[in-house]
């Protein structure tokens, strides 16, 4: 992925927390990020996914067809992205459709929990304790893809998760980031979410384009951010 469509780039990790936070782990990144078909069969065939019908595609594990649908809204990247995703997971026996909506209409989908696989920006990577609805129930609903972990947490597992999460904020500093590397290796082990990495496109600037910064994030309240109101062109 990182060399097809981000230019070698990327910086690759799995469902952690990113670079820019001091909760980031190297060991924790990497987990379950290497491209291995073989090592994917056979952990398939060890959670009882196999192909019983011979029809080339793996079946559940009491014998019913199954189908992977994964929700992605018009996007430049995303979508040729998700295509070769559909693509390899049919190598390891895995049938997986694409549901390419407007925006709009995917994010609708998304709030009501009408969907089976739901592919985006991975939100609150860079900063988790300042948004942990993007992680944990803080009201109910929350977070969005788990919306009933306010009555039913899903494992104990994640009941460990949310409780490290809750606490955090609370904690001296080097103890926070203790516990929370702690959470982000709770996260990465379970994949609750799959992640890319944290992405880096490169940019091209005119001749006679002055003051364009060299690196710079486009969203807001980040450093150092883009801002176009303080670029300028000489003539």
């Amino acid at each position: 992925m990182n060399r097809t469509f981000y230019y070698d780039l990327a910086s690759v990790f799995n469902a952690c927390f990113n670079g820019a936070t001091p909760f980031f782990d190297e060991e924790c990144a990497q987990t379950y990020s290497q491209y291995d078909p073989d090592e994917s069969k056979k952990l398939l065939d060890e959670a009882g996914y196999a192909d019983v019908n011979n029809d080339g595609w793996r079946e559940t594990p009491d014998g019913k067809p199954l189908e992977l649908i994964m929700d992605v809204y018009q996007h430049d990247l995303y979508v040729p992205l998700m295509e070769a995703v559909v693509e390899w997971l049919a190598a390891v026996g895995l049938k997986a459709v694409l549901n390419i909506q407007l925006q709009d209409a995917a994010f609708a989908r998304r709030v009501t929990d009408q969907w089976m696989f739901w592919v985006g920006d991975f939100d609150g990577s860079d900063k988790p304790l300042a948004t942990p609805e993007a992680f944990i129930p803080v009201t109910p609903d929350q977070p969005w893809w788990h919306q009933s972990a306010y009555e039913e947490p899903m494992s104990p597992e994640y009941e460990e998760f949310v409780e490290i999460f809750r606490k955090a904020t609370g904690l001296p500093r080097d103890e926070m980031v203790s516990e929370m590397k702690r959470a982000a290796k709770i996260m990465a082990e379970n994949v609750w979410m799959w992640s890319i990495g944290s992405m880096r496109r490169p940019y091209f600037i005119g001749k006679g384009v002055y003051n364009v910064p060299r690196t710079a994030i486009r969203a807001p309240n980040c450093n150092p951010e883009l801002r176009p109101y303080q670029i300028y062109v000489v003539r």
